[in-house]
């Protein structure tokens, strides 16, 4: 008879850490707006260039911070889980001990600190200038030596921009990154923002891991060219047989798209890092519903397993345009950017969703660009694809990214309003936190256009009592009153 054994608790942890330490000299009381700042450490194995600082903040009682930056890089970079430990000791030469003064910990947060852009990470803490009973009187008013030391915990599972699983088996992944196949196949771009885009693949390639393009390519829905330099002279000759170029099949028309596509700003940066097209024959599909950057993440993604998301729209300067507003769609979006209203006069996400991408090929342009999750994620990029693991990943995404300052600008964005998948993870986040999103300025803004009759916040608020009584358990006692619907 096998032995009775029962498994009641199974887990697996995964962290990388990394410490950073300073051993200095120095008399700690400093005046208010004295100010000192350590070397770079260029050391680490992190972006950016890390040091310390000291301030003095006052003299009665004596006060001082120590803080840890390391200069602007892009939201998110640390992943999004960050445990940080903060650690001073004083180094008592005489007995060859460390005597610990000060420990401070952050709690774990997506969410950089420094600026308002969320540029910047921040660590830091106030100290009360109080010598422990164990240690001199004079410890903080005469030079002494110090250990300043902090530990940087990341949670690898809760990083985004990770390797993740693709069509592909994960052990021929290298051989295939290192592999000089033969790009036969020309990804034309002609409504790119600034001119015209290509991005050369292989069809084999795209047509193992897409079912749309593997059904695109065996029907022969693809321009055919003998060279590039006779792509780019003109148009191509029309071989027997092959349906037009302005198919439905083989081109999607920009003029049904219901909003911009925000990577399309990025088609200039990402261009400097094309494959170069070949000499030989090729074949070409025209590209005008989705924009070269869009492609480039997906592209990589099939090959490599990577994919980096850039941060949502509503991230802090969202959120700070909607607290100092009249909360009005023209008041929000006319603040953030450029390009606010489209040329049919209806409110566009490029203004917005580019802000996030612009902001990580601003500090981290020799990485590849940032894709937006809203964009990966909607229904129609993925019915195109028909990639559902990548959906599955961006949708992921966008839940985490959510908070309870930035879930309303999401649920009255136009993509929101257009894709149901992403809809329902908005709305879901709405129905999992009511408690705290009813608390907030911005739910008392969308409230009070829901009481002035305006059609598109009823319409919002009937989704949200749908979700409540599709998740029923344990929200059904949050639930907003139909009362409220009059």
């Amino acid at each position: 008879m096998p032995p009775s054994c029962t498994v009641t608790e199974a887990s697996v942890e995964a962290s990388a850490s990394v410490r950073f330490t300073w051993e200095f000299e120095a008399n700690l009381d400093f005046a208010p707006g004295d100010v000192f700042k350590s070397q770079p450490q260029y050391s680490a194995p992190l972006d950016g260039e890390w040091f310390f600082r000291i301030r003095g903040l006052s003299q009665e009682p004596s006060t001082i911070s120590f803080e840890l930056e390391h200069g602007p890089l892009e939201r998110g970079s640390l992943g999004d889980r960050v445990d940080v430990t903060m650690d001073l000791e004083w180094l008592d030469t005489a007995e060859g001990s460390a005597v610990p003064l000060w420990s401070f910990t952050l709690a774990p947060s997506s969410q950089p600190s420094g600026t308002s852009e969320g540029t910047s990470y921040g660590f830091g803490s106030v100290m009360e200038l109080d010598p422990p009973e164990e240690c001199p009187l004079d410890l903080y008013r005469s030079t002494r030596r110090f250990r300043f030391s902090i530990s940087i915990d990341k949670d690898l599972e809760a990083t985004p921009a990770g390797t993740h699983g693709t069509p592909f088996h994960d052990q021929s992944k290298a051989l295939r990154l290192t592999a000089n196949f033969h790009h036969d196949l020309c990804l034309h771009f002609p409504n790119a923002r600034t001119r015209s885009t290509d991005l050369w693949v292989n069809s084999s390639m795209l047509s193992h891991t897409s079912p749309y393009f593997d059904g695109l390519l065996a029907a022969g829905w693809a321009e055919t060219a003998e060279t590039a330099e006779t792509a780019a002279s003109g148009p191509f000759e029309k071989d027997a047989g092959r349906p037009p170029t302005a198919s439905r099949d083989s081109t999607l028309c920009a003029d049904e798209t219901i909003w911009d596509d925000s990577d399309d700003d990025t088609a200039v940066l990402s261009k400097e890092r094309s494959v170069a097209g070949p000499s030989t024959h090729f074949r070409k599909v025209n590209v005008t519903e989705a924009a070269p950057a869009t492609y480039s993440a997906v592209l990589l993604y099939l090959q490599s397993g990577y994919i980096a998301f850039a941060p949502l729209s509503s991230s802090s300067p969202a959120t700070a345009a909607w607290e100092s507003s009249d909360g009005s769609d023209e008041e929000i979006f006319g603040r953030l950017g450029r390009r606010a209203c489209s040329t049919r006069g209806k409110w566009s996400c490029r203004a917005v969703g580019s802000y996030g991408i612009n902001i990580r090929l601003r500090h981290c342009p020799s990485g590849p660009a940032g894709s937006s999750c809203i964009l990966l994620g909607n229904e129609q990029l993925a019915h195109i694809l028909q990639i559902r693991e990548l959906q599955k990943l961006a949708l992921a995404r966008i839940y985490e990214e959510l908070d309870v300052q930035n879930v309303l600008i999401e649920l009255q964005s136009p993509v929101a309003s257009a894709f149901d998948d992403v809809r329902r993870v908005i709305t879901d986040f709405v129905v999992r936190n009511w408690t705290a999103v009813v608390q907030t300025l911005m739910w008392a803004q969308f409230h009070n256009k829901f009481i002035n009759g305006e059609i598109e916040a009823r319409l919002i608020y009937a989704g949200l009592i749908e979700r409540f009584i599709l998740l029923r358990e344990p929200y059904h006692d949050q639930a907003p009153r139909l009362t409220q619907l009059h």
